[in-house]
């Protein structure tokens, strides 16, 4: 569950979306994207593995929520802003290799966080931001 290399996430809804608020593509850490995967193979098989994924250009932003929530109920296009593709940090990484997700996952996960009222996620990322399994269980339990 080390693996920081990074896992490509596409841009979506370049049709949809005017000028600047055209997603950027973004990456996250290859063990985040081994988690969705899970789901991913369990639904469509293991034919295509996460490096073939890779290559052809990750998961998009609403298909990797949907594999961390095992359910397809209730998904909403995730909204867009010029610099949600801007590096959150995870706690506990390396100071050498920083692990960071991008700013509009960060968003999701804070759907499901929220324990503080008047806390923003700007001050979560200035303490260090989200641990890996804090990060991986708020996306399971995002509604």
């Amino acid at each position: 569950m080390d693996d920081i290399r990074p896992f490509p996430i596409q841009g979506e809804g370049l049709r949809r979306k005017p000028f600047p608020y055209r997603p950027k593509a973004s990456t996250i850490p290859w063990w985040l994207a081994t988690v969705a995967y899970k789901w991913y193979s369990y639904c469509y098989g293991d034919s295509q593995s996460m490096e073939r994924l890779a290559e052809r250009g990750g998961f998009g932003r609403d298909e990797l929520v949907l594999y961390f929530r095992k359910s397809q109920c209730g998904l909403e296009a995730i909204e867009t802003a010029p610099d949600d593709h801007l590096p959150f940090p995870i706690k506990g990484s390396d100071v050498h290799e920083p692990c960071t997700i991008p700013w509009w996952l960060a968003k999701v996960a804070w759907e499901s966080y929220r324990k503080w009222p008047g806390a923003t996620l700007e001050q979560l990322a200035e303490e260090g931001g989200f641990t890996r399994g804090q990060l991986v269980r708020l996306l399971r339990e995002f509604v």
